[in-house]
This record gives structure tokens, sequence and C-alpha cells, in this order.
């Protein structure tokens, strides 16, 4: 048997053992699907559904979520693409997601697999501050922080948190004395004759008073307004080491709330669409 019979013969077998049950074959082409009925060598059949979308020239529809980084982008895209009355925007504190093809307002039910999401960009410095406070460390850890970040701090000014940074460097081996403040929560240190401080304190009275918190500003998000936020600066001593702890007022949630609530609100003026505060599960 020659080569070129042996696969015709193989391609008879092949043909006998898969029908086409629906559509007819000559509309396959007009089709989405193929159903087949396939026999296996022991004679047992089967139904088989193929999708003949990988095999067409385009997809039956759009799908899939393009990711931007830009507000200004999110908008582009929506405006571009978006479907008028299955457009859905929902915003968390990650990413806000448009979805063109959700459930049509009293009509059919969307897929809910198209659209674009805008992904938040913070700033370093929102970010940074945010996961520093809230967790008491030691005073090296604490004074390198603040002189590394010491741009964002302008109440005191950035001279005179540097002068209290660099006694506090060195008093943990001088100070004799502490004080609390119950008023304002200012700490108040007396160190020995031996202690000259670099600035910020009373060399006379042999003190150095620490404030009781400051003041920085800085972006939210890349691009947005900045926000001036008041930050609490606690203290405590631990096994006899003193260890410092910065966080955030009630009034930084509020300043987080602006922010998101300005961003949000450029989207929906941009889009002339409302925005919801939540996810999509």
């Amino acid at each position: 048997m020659t080569e070129d019979l042996q696969a015709i013969f193989d391609e008879a077998r092949y043909a006998e053992a898969r029908r086409i049950l629906y559509p007819a074959p000559n509309e396959v082409g007009a089709f989405a699907l193929m159903v087949l009925m396939e026999r296996d060598d022991d004679g047992q059949e089967a139904v088989k559904v193929l999708d003949l979308e990988p095999y067409r020239n385009n997809p039956r529809r759009p799908k899939g979520f393009l990711r931007v980084r830009t507000p200004q982008n999110f908008v582009d895209y929506v405006l571009k693409h978006g479907v008028q009355g299955t457009t859905l925007i929902v915003a968390d504190e990650k990413s806000v997601t448009a979805v063109f093809n959700h459930h049509a307002e009293g009509g059919a039910a969307g897929w809910n697999d198209y659209g674009v999401i805008l992904e938040l960009q913070y700033t370093p410095s929102w970010t940074g501050w945010r996961g520093f406070a809230g967790t008491y460390q030691s005073q090296e850890s604490l004074a390198n922080w603040l002189e590394e970040q010491a741009m964002d701090v302008i109440n005191p000014d950035g001279g005179e948190l540097l002068d209290i940074i660099r006694n506090l460097r060195l008093v943990s081996q001088s100070v004799v004395q502490r004080r609390v403040n119950l008023q304002n929560g200012a700490v108040t240190f007396y160190f020995n004759e031996d202690f000259v401080p670099a600035g910020g304190g009373n060399e006379d009275a042999g003190t150095i008073t620490v404030p009781p918190g400051f003041t920085i500003r800085t972006q939210v998000f890349r691009d947005g307004p900045e926000f001036e936020i008041p930050v609490l600066l606690r203290y405590r001593v631990k096994e006899g080491h003193p260890e410092w702890m910065f966080k955030f007022t009630g009034e930084a949630t509020k300043i987080f709330d602006d922010a998101f609530d300005n961003m949000t609100s450029e989207i929906a003026v941009g889009t002339g669409l409302p925005v919801y505060r939540g996810n999509l599960r």
C-alpha cells in the first residue's frame, strides 16, 4: 500500500468517526459553534461542541480590560469606547474600573468583561508616611526617617526639625530625666552637663523639648493637589530604651477622602457618568 493510499484510508476513517450535527456543513461559516458527533476506536459515540471563534478573522465581541495610569487617559478611553446605557464606573482605594458591557437598566444582563481600569498612582511620599505610621520605632530609625522626609515637613520648619532630630540621636546617652506635658503631649528631656544640644533646646537650662506633633504637606495622588496633614508624635520607654511613633489623626482620613473624591469627581465630569464607590466581584 502506498503512502498516498494509506492517507486516503485514514482520512476516510476520520470522516466516518466525526459527523457534523449542527449547523449544516455548508452553513458553518455563519455560526460561532459547531456540534460534532465523535466515535472512538471502540465504537463509543460522544457529542463535542467546538468553538469556532479562534478560527475567525475577528472575535464575536470585544472583551478584556485596558489598564491606564492617569485619570485623563481613563476618561479619554471611556469617551471613545463606552457604550451608552451599559457603562458602569466603580472605584475603590486601588483602582477605578469602567465596564462597558454591564447590565442594561431594566434590560438584558451583561458580561462585565470589557472596559478600562485606572490603577491609582499614590505618591511615594504618601505611601511612605502611611507605611511608617502607627508603629513604635527606635530613636535612630525615627530620626533617619524624618531626616529623609524633611522636605515634606512644614511645621516646625525643616531647620528646626533637623536640629531636634540631631539631638534625638544624642540625647538617649545623656538624658537623666524625661517629663511629658499632659496638656499638649510634648516631651521634655533633661540631660547632663556633658551634652550640648545642636539647636532647638535650651543649653543653659539643660533641656530639649520635642513637640507633640508636626505638619506635613504632600500629594496623595500623582499630579493631584497637595494637602497639609497633621501628624502626632508619641513616645514610650521599653526595656530602658526610648521609642517613638507617629500617627495620623482622623483629619488624615478626611484628607484622603477629599483627595479621592476630587479624583473621582473629575472622572465623573469628564465622562458624564456617575462613579460608584465599591468594586465588582
